[in-house]
């Protein structure tokens, strides 16, 4: 089992070893004009790939901005890094902060901050790693909020966001370590809430699927207070057979959690031929309160994939 390791400067830099009992490889150092600073804690995988956060070197200069990058001895590869920048650049600063990824031979940026991510969280940036590779990393996005991703495209590769419902709160910060990332996909973060709440909580992988909340209904209108029942259709796709998802897994409300459902039929709800899967649940056990404008199902199929689906919502009967 190897480990990875981050050495002080000691008059030849700081560096980054890669060790398993036997003699040291370097991983990177700060003596060779690519690094102004390295962190102290990299993270390794089983694989003996390493990630750690440094700050880069931008035209001799010490201002390159925060980076990621990986390794196992030989090249480096790129998560995200300021050696992106371009005078062009879309924000103020004087380079893109970046995120990059190695095996070793290659180099690979995943992400700087040339689009839409405007800061990677601290000098260091907060990253997790698989053993396959994958990764998750905290960012700031244009507006000023803050969130977890898992890739370049901030909407896709979103986990969640400041601002979001989480618990019956909002989040208001977030954070992740190096091993918050399983091979499953499962990410586990730190979060405190609008509520003063604060813990640890775990964001599962899941296939986007389309649901249709009161089919032939448009726009949703939900009455909180009524003691009836809320109908929602499963879609299947020409790549989606709604069929094989668990009935007795889905959730749905104003979170995608709150209640179950009391029925499941398999029917055509939109007439393309294909077949879906329509459910009824109690209203007053979905949590849609007074202004809230989506809901969410989630649930898993048989062979125990996560899916998830959500559509708009318009409360009405609320003083």
């Amino acid at each position: 089992m190897s480990v990875a390791v981050g050495i002080p400067g000691d008059g030849q830099g700081k560096r980054i070893f890669k060790g398993n009992g036997g003699p040291l490889t370097l991983i990177a150092t700060t003596t060779d004009g690519r690094f102004y600073e390295l962190e102290d804690a990299p993270a390794i995988n089983s694989s003996g790939l390493i990630t750690f956060g440094t700050r880069l070197f931008l035209n001799g200069l010490s201002s390159g901005g925060a980076g990621i990058s990986v390794g196992s001895g030989g090249a480096l590869q790129t998560i995200a890094t300021t050696q992106q920048y371009t005078p062009t650049s879309m924000f103020t600063g004087p380079g893109n902060d970046g995120l990059f990824l190695s095996d070793g031979n290659a180099t690979t940026k995943v992400v700087d901050r040339s689009g839409p991510f405007k800061a990677f969280s601290g000098c260091c940036p907060a990253l997790g790693m698989n053993r396959d590779g994958k990764i998750a990393f905290l960012s700031y996005v244009g507006g000023g909020g803050i969130g977890i991703f898992t890739g370049p495209d901030p909407v896709n590769d979103k986990v969640i966001y400041s601002t979001e419902a989480l618990s019956g709160s909002t989040v208001v910060s977030l954070n992740i370590s190096r091993d918050s990332i399983n091979r499953s996909g499962q990410i586990a973060f730190f979060a405190q809430l609008a509520d003063g709440t604060k813990g640890i909580y775990r964001a599962d992988p899941f296939l986007p699927i389309m649901i249709d909340i009161k089919p032939d209904d448009f726009p949703n209108s939900v009455n909180p207070t009524d003691k009836g029942m809320i109908p929602v259709a499963i879609l299947s796709t020409g790549s989606f057979d709604a069929t094989t998802v668990d009935s007795t897994s889905v959730r749905f409300g104003a979170n995608g959690i709150e209640t179950t459902a009391l029925n499941a039929d398999i029917e055509d709800v939109n007439h393309d031929g294909l077949p879906d899967v329509l459910l009824h649940f109690r209203t007053q056990e979905t949590g849609i309160r007074c202004g809230t404008v989506a809901a969410s199902l989630s649930g898993t199929k048989s062979n125990g994939e996560a899916v998830q689906g959500s559509d708009s919502v318009r409360t009405v009967g609320c003083k």
